[in-house]
């Protein structure tokens, strides 16, 4: 009895938070009790309208954080107390399921009411779900009548001691700010003061899972933004590390090699020539290519169009951003002038032939040193004239015009009359014979 007493004034004291109609986010709370056999005595627990559940709000609401009052206590054998599960948020749809580490020594009930069964030591635990959990140190004692009376003549005995229970002071995590990307994890760890507390457990939450998930002190990048992290002891001591979660840096494909067209080149002196490079593989990251010459009097080179300045060889370099390279080769010769024509002309500008013979007609390019002398035949009418390489041949008595051109369009003509071939002389009379009929 005198145990339930001091558990009962105990638990009278401990600080709970008071619901207010107000402030819907503060806890509820109920008050220990203890009972002992028919001796014992059970407060009244007080209750709330707020507790009641509002018609049609069906939506889920996770607990993020719990503890449990008392955080430790001590009852005899055969008495009870009710330990208290603290929630946040107060409205909470979680239901809290209790449990104890040893049921010969204490056991518990649905409701949180944890009854001594032998002497010893075990805790009770609270969960409103996987992420969310608290415990409790629960002391069992002998009762007063069950302890044994010494004789006066003996001198007394000391009484059995219990270990004592050493109550967490504070938590610090081992940093207070990360930042993750989408996808990565980072472990968070958390010291306990003093080292030697009697119960070490860590409850882990987090202010917005869509963003960062934690588990055992494990976090998760989830989505863009930022969260709260909170590491809770079993009696409220909290920390928390604020983590912000960016965006995935796309993975970088390197260049592994450079193609270049062509490999070598030549232009003359004020030509230009257009090389082109490819990397590989085709879907590097960075595609960029740097240019280079060996010899900018040579030739100069930008953007892979290359300009002959003088006569020489050069090497032009295409390279990478992570420095892979390749070269062509280019040589530059002296440019040549071209000598254009400016005349045309025939060794004759008529001729008369006979079917079925030929003329041979030439034609002189002018000026004598002109670059390019070619010279074109043609014949207006060929099923009078033919021509090929300056040869006339007649085909049918009439006339065509045989025209030479030079590559510049300069051209020259001469007039061909085909005639017969029976030779006919004009200056004698033509005699007919005419044969009279009998």
């Amino acid at each position: 009895m005198i145990f339930g007493v001091i558990a009962f004034i105990a638990n009278l004291v401990s600080p709970k938070p008071t619901p207010t109609k107000n402030n819907p986010q503060q806890s509820t709370e109920q008050r220990p009790q203890t009972s002992s056999g028919d001796d014992s005595t059970q407060d009244d627990v007080p209750t709330s309208d707020d507790d009641t559940t509002l018609p049609g709000d069906s939506s889920d609401i996770h607990a993020t954080e719990i503890y449990i009052n008392p955080d430790s206590a001590t009852i005899a054998i055969g008495e009870s107390t009710t330990l208290v599960a603290v929630i946040t948020p107060a409205d909470s749809t979680d239901k809290v399921t209790w449990s104890s580490s040893n049921e010969d020594i204490i056991k518990v009930n649905e409701n949180g009411v944890v009854t001594g069964v032998k002497e010893g030591i075990a805790y009770i635990f609270a969960e409103a779900n996987e992420n969310t959990k608290a415990s409790a140190s629960i002391t069992v004692k002998a009762k007063q009548s069950e302890q044994p009376t010494q004789p006066q003549t003996q001198p007394q005995q000391p009484k059995p001691t219990t270990p004592n229970t050493i109550s967490v002071s504070s938590i610090r995590l081992n940093t207070t700010n990360v930042s993750i990307e989408v996808g990565d994890t980072y472990r968070l760890s958390a010291t306990i003061q003093p080292s030697n507390a009697t119960n070490k457990a860590i409850t882990w939450s987090s202010s917005n899972a869509n963003i960062v998930a934690v588990s055992g002190g494990v976090i998760t990048g989830k989505n863009v933004g930022t969260a709260t992290i909170t590491a809770r002891s079993h009696n409220g001591k909290t920390a928390s590390a604020t983590i912000t979660v960016l965006s995935k840096t796309p993975s970088v494909i390197e260049v592994t090699g450079v193609k270049i067209s062509p490999s070598s080149a030549s232009i003359k002196v004020g030509g230009t020539i257009t090389f082109t490079a490819s990397v590989l593989p085709s879907n590097a990251t960075n595609k960029n290519i740097t240019w280079s010459s060996s010899n900018t009097n040579i030739a100069t080179v930008t953007g892979g169009k290359v300009t002959g300045k003088k006569a020489g060889t050069v090497t032009i370099k295409a390279r990478s951003i992570n420095g892979k390279e390749v070269s062509a080769t280019l040589t530059v010769t002296t440019a040549t002038t071209t000598i254009s024509a400016t005349g045309i002309k025939l060794n004759s500008s008529a001729i008369t032939i006979k079917v079925g013979s030929s003329y041979r007609l030439t034609a002189t390019v002018s000026p004598s040193n002109v670059t390019n002398n070619t010279v074109t035949w043609s014949s207006s009418n060929t099923n009078i004239a033919t021509v090929t390489g300056g040869t006339v041949t007649g085909k049918k008595i009439g006339k065509a015009t045989i025209t030479a051109k030079t590559h510049n369009g300069i051209a020259a003509t001469a007039t061909v009359t085909v005639k017969s071939t029976l030779a006919i002389d004009s200056t004698k009379p033509i005699i007919t014979t005419v044969v009279a009929s009998k």
